[in-house]
């Protein structure tokens, strides 16, 4: 009986999955032929976890990508305005040609640009470029490294109009407390942490140098959101988590990500060094920055996945050293 009721809700999940996503793709086929003048040709869903994602094939335009926000709108204004405010910059960024988040033309807010190459992600792990193409990816690594730098050259105070937006938000030093005792109150009640490691963790912790600075903060940066085009970053996408915070915290949550997926970091911390110098100990005041993402996916990860237990391990060596 419970096999046959479990099975029944699959199928119910799968049927409503199947019906929003002819939804979402009918919505994006009415958006295209609106403002593209056409229907595509093809029509191909991104990877995301948070959006609905798709590029465009079109016989007489340019290729496009529309993404759809699922939930949150101050995401798709904070998205739009860091578009505006980068369009200043040297950060390479996609041009948005339409967007709409007044929900009026389908009920979702939605952004449309052109689409600007594939993701330094897919191509380090095209079998090609995983063989032959090493220096390549390397040179990529070192571009990808000075484009992130040139993020964390920008400075929000200058920006009045940011605070509508959420990115100008609370001090360097609360910020991170409050996100440490949010993480640590909830592995706690997960039953995730032993007292042990409660006590090396507050420990490390207490070590965390506070800054004053201001920098534009991607806080999601790794090569699935860097898009390639020939030997240079032609785009830097997804700014959704981006804030004013300390660009050292941001690079050493990066860094993270880029030695669990990737082995080109020694290339990506040269590129950032010929833009923007880390501290000299950047070695060891990153540790308490590095503690706190730690935490914070190992409370968000489901115990079975292989990512958690590559960060049990992370959390592991990071508490040994106290």
């Amino acid at each position: 009986m419970a096999t046959q009721i479990a099975t029944q809700t699959a199928t119910q999940t799968a049927t409503q999955t199947a019906t929003q996503n002819q939804f979402v793709q009918d919505c994006v086929t009415t958006l295209a032929q609106r403002y593209c003048g056409e229907t595509p040709v093809s029509m191909r869903r991104l990877e995301s976890s948070t959006n609905y994602v798709y590029s465009l094939k079109f016989n007489k335009q340019p290729n496009k990508v529309i993404k759809i926000f699922k939930r949150d709108t101050d995401k798709v204004h904070r998205e739009l305005h860091l578009y505006t405010v980068l369009s200043k910059t040297d950060v390479p960024i996609p041009n948005v040609e339409h967007f709409d988040t007044s929900k009026s033309t389908i009920p979702y807010s939605w952004i449309m640009m052109n689409e600007l190459g594939q993701s330094l992600h897919k191509l380090y792990w095209h079998p090609l470029y995983r063989h032959l193409g090493k220096v390549v990816l390397k040179h990529l690594f070192m571009k990808a490294g000075a484009a992130f730098a040139q993020i964390h050259n920008v400075r929000l105070e200058e920006q009045d109009s940011l605070t509508p937006t959420g990115l100008v938000t609370k001090p360097f030093r609360q910020q991170l407390e409050d996100q440490f005792v949010s993480c640590i109150d909830q592995l706690i009640e997960k039953n995730r942490l032993e007292q042990t490691e409660i006590l090396k963790a507050e420990q490390l912790f207490s070590t965390f140098q506070d800054s004053n600075e201001t920098s534009l903060c991607h806080f999601d940066f790794h090569p699935k959101q860097l898009l390639i085009n020939g030997f240079n970053i032609s785009g830097i996408i997804d700014w959704e988590a981006s804030r004013s915070s300390y660009s050292v915290y941001d690079f050493a949550k990066c860094e993270l990500k880029l030695k669990m997926h990737y082995s080109m970091f020694d290339s990506f911390r040269r590129g950032y060094s010929q833009v923007r110098s880390l501290p000299g100990d950047y070695d060891e005041i990153k540790k308490p920055y590095q503690l706190v993402t730690v935490l914070a996916m190992l409370k968000s990860l489901p115990e079975t996945s292989g990512q958690y237990g590559q960060y049990r391990k992370i959390l592991g060596g990071l508490l040994a050293r106290t």
